[in-house]
């Protein structure tokens, strides 16, 4: 049975490798001052010509039209205090 746990660094290189793996998936950011942390999802990825990547993360309590960017770097850095909820 599936539990929710800390983002790995295998389930990291794993979103680096194929990103779309990352694309409905949900987490909890733990903020050390907050117990509870913040709910968010990424909701769309998106690939330019250069091979950048831009990922559209919901927070929760916002609406689905309002999302904030990240780049894979930003991202990274929310996943690594994050953990992962699984169904």
């Amino acid at each position: 049975m599936p539990s929710n746990h800390h983002v790995t660094s295998t389930e990291l290189d794993s979103f680096a490798q194929d990103p779309s793996q990352i694309l409905g998936r949900q987490f909890i950011l733990h903020s050390h001052g907050d117990r509870d942390g913040l709910f968010y999802e990424v909701v769309e990825l998106r690939l330019s010509k250069e091979k950048v990547r831009q990922y559209q993360v919901q927070l929760e309590g916002c609406h689905d039209d309002d999302c904030i960017e990240m780049d894979d770097e930003g991202l990274t850095r929310m996943l690594e205090d994050s953990v992962l909820l699984e169904a």
